[in-house]
């Protein structure tokens, strides 16, 4: 019995000793999560005061970009107003960044059909000028054959002209010939014999009014031949 006494005073010191343990070991966990709980705590509260007074400075820095109207007074306005102010801002950049785009777009195409434009209207001129330089060249050209042509035809009438003239003037030589040698024929014949066959030609050397040619005074022949050799030979 005594051993049995003591063996259960033993077992129950020892289940004393192992709560005594596990309470000691569980105080020990109860500090340090509180001292974590603390850290944490604190922590939390240096980034949200540091939030905040970052927050507060964005909204001075707005309040002085943002342009208000006259009703609103600067001490009067909140967050709230500061933040309306910003997405109304922010929408009108927006459009007017959009009108911007679309414009430089305009532009853009605009310019793109001005060089197209340009372009067609350099090659229309230099077409022009080449088809008006070859014009220029086949109008000088014609001008000069013209020219030419107007001067053979003003030298061929003119030499028509000269040889109906020259024609004229030989046959009335001829006429006034054959009447002068008919004339002296029929004076030779009622006049008698002469002695010589060039009396009639001396007359007609020595007279004055009227000349002839050195042939029909020259030759020693009788009045028909010399009248049929003149009629023969155009000398005028």
């Amino acid at each position: 019995t005594l051993e049995g006494s003591e063996l259960d005073k033993k077992i129950v010191e020892a289940r004393n000793k192992r709560f005594h343990n596990l309470k000691l070991i569980k105080n020990g966990c109860e500090k340090t999560v509180q001292n974590s709980n603390n850290v944490i705590k604190n922590s939390h509260n240096e980034v949200e005061r540091s939030r905040r007074a970052h927050l507060r400075n964005c909204m001075e820095e707005l309040k002085r970009k943002l342009v208000f109207s006259n009703e609103c007074h600067l001490n009067r306005i909140t967050m709230l107003h500061i933040l309306r102010k910003a997405t109304s801002t922010i929408k009108s950049k927006g459009k007017s960044i959009r009108n911007l785009y679309k414009r430089e777009c305009e532009v853009k195409s605009q310019n793109a059909q001005v060089k197209q434009r340009l372009m067609y209207m350099e090659k229309q001129q230099q077409l022009l000028c080449s088809k008006y330089s070859m014009y220029m060249e086949k109008r000088n050209r014609n001008f000069s054959e013209c020219s030419i042509n107007t001067t053979s035809s003003e030298e061929s009438q003119l030499d028509d002209r000269f040889h109906s003239k020259a024609l004229l003037i030989n046959k009335l030589n001829i006429n006034k010939i054959d009447n002068q040698l008919k004339s002296i024929i029929v004076s030779k014949c009622n006049s008698p014999i002469s002695t010589s066959s060039d009396s009639g030609f001396d007359d007609l050397s020595n007279s004055t009014d009227h000349k002839y040619p050195d042939s029909i005074s020259s030759r020693p022949i009788s009045l028909l031949s010399s009248l049929s050799q003149l009629k023969k030979s155009n000398v005028f």
